[in-house]
């Protein structure tokens, strides 16, 4: 399994890394930007991320955002449900809102 990590909060990384490298490889992105120009190369090598773990809130480019540019890059690429990467999205934020924006 493919790992795309998306968090901004240093300890958070690490956690996640050590708990998911024993499923398959894991990239790291500090912000959303890095997110989707990860997504962007792994879909331009043919070796596209299997899941992205993502935070809501992060500096440059949120969590929504990034998912947003994600979901328009998979559909230019002509990737549907089945085929597009399967995202977890993660907040401190406590309102029902943000979890339910985020698809």
């Amino acid at each position: 399994m493919k790992t795309l990590i998306v968090e901004d909060d240093f300890t958070s990384r690490l956690l996640l890394q050590e708990f998911l490298t024993t499923y398959g490889s894991v990239h790291i992105a500090v912000n959303g930007k890095e997110a989707v120009d990860a997504v962007c190369s792994a879909l331009q090598a043919n070796k596209p991320y299997d899941l992205i773990q993502m935070d809501i809130m992060m500096p440059e480019m949120d969590g929504h955002e990034a998912l947003t540019q994600i979901r328009q890059i998979e559909a230019q690429n002509h990737l549907v449900d089945a085929d597009q990467v399967r995202v977890i999205m993660v907040t401190a934020l406590g309102d029902e809102g943000n979890v339910i924006f985020a698809r």
